[in-house]
C-alpha cells in the first residue's frame, strides 16, 4: 500500500499527510487501513526506515576516502560477497561516492541506437562515439522540457529509457508532468 517512486518507497509521513513539495498526496486506503488496528501506526513508525532485504546492486559500486571499514560497514550478500550493510543514503552520509556502471546490455543499445540514427542521417558521426554521444545523447545535452520528448516516451515510440523501463520493457506510460 506504500507507492514507491522511481525506486524510493514514500515514507509513513508522506502516505498519511502528502507532501506539497514533491506533489505527493495523502494515500486514503493506506490511512483508512492504519487507522483500523490500533497501535499499527506506532508500529511501522518504529520499524519505518530499517533495511529488510539485501542484495546486490547489479552495477553499483561504492568508493571510499579511507579504508572501507574506517567508513561503512561490511557484511555478506547471500551468495557470499562482500557488501556494505547501510543503505545507499547512510552511504552517502559517510562520505561514499556510488558509481552505477551500464551493463554491457545498456552499452549495446546506446551504441546500436546511434548506428541507427547516423546511418538515417537523424545525428551526425563526430569522429567518434564519445564525441557523437556527448553531442547527442549525454544527460547534459537533453532537452528535458522537450513535450515532444515527453510524448514519445507515453506513447511508447521510445522503446527503451533506462531506469524507466516497465517489466515488459516498454517504458512506463507517464507524462512530463509527473517526472
Amino acid at each position: 500500500m506504500i507507492p514507491a517512486t522511481r525506486g524510493k518507497s514514500w515514507t509513513i509521513n508522506e502516505c498519511l499527510y502528502g507532501d506539497e513539495e514533491t506533489e505527493k498526496s495523502p494515500i486514503p486506503s493506506f490511512i483508512k487501513k492504519i487507522t483500523e488496528i490500533p497501535d499499527l501506526l506506532d508500529t511501522v513508525l518504529g520499524i519505518e526506515g530499517l533495511v529488510c532485504g539485501r542484495g546486490i546492486h547489479a552495477s553499483g559500486i561504492y568508493l571510499f576516502n579511507d579504508d572501507y571499514i574506517e567508513q561503512s560497514s561490511l557484511m555478506k550478500a547471500p551468495n557470499g560477497t562482500p557488501i556494505t550493510c547501510w543503505s545507499m543514503e547512510d552511504n552517502d552520509l559517510a562520505g561514499a561516492l556510488k558509481e552505477d556502471c551500464l551493463t554491457i546490455e545498456g552499452l549495446d543499445k546506446i551504441r546500436k541506437t546511434m548506428d541507427f540514427l547516423v546511418k538515417d542521417e537523424v545525428i551526425e558521426w563526430k569522429g567518434s562515439l564519445r564525441k557523437t554521444y556527448d553531442a547527442y545523447l549525454h544527460p547534459d545535452v537533453l532537452d528535458y522540457d522537450s513535450p515532444e520528448m515527453w510524448d514519445k516516451v507515453a506513447n511508447t515510440q521510445i522503446m527503451d529509457l533506462f531506469q524507466f523501463e516497465t517489466a515488459v520493457n516498454k517504458p512506463a506510460a507517464y507524462s512530463r508532468n509527473v517526472i
